[in-house]
């Protein structure tokens, strides 16, 4: 398949690295993953946390 260079981004998944046209912006962490890796499960999100802490203390 032949590379675009600057259209779509690569899954941040260690293992997974797919060049993605449409990648899925993980809102705890801000990294960019595919359809298979964007859920906070899939990507182990180390953000995911903090997100939660903040939604607590702002209710």
């Amino acid at each position: 398949m032949t590379e675009f260079p600057g259209f779509g981004r690569h899954c941040n998944f260690d293992s997974c690295n797919l060049l993605d046209f449409l990648p899925i912006r993980c809102d705890a962490c801000k990294k960019d993953f595919c359809a298979s890796h964007y859920s906070y499960d899939a990507h182990g999100c180390q953000s995911l946390y903090e997100k939660v802490l903040f939604h607590l203390y702002c209710y």
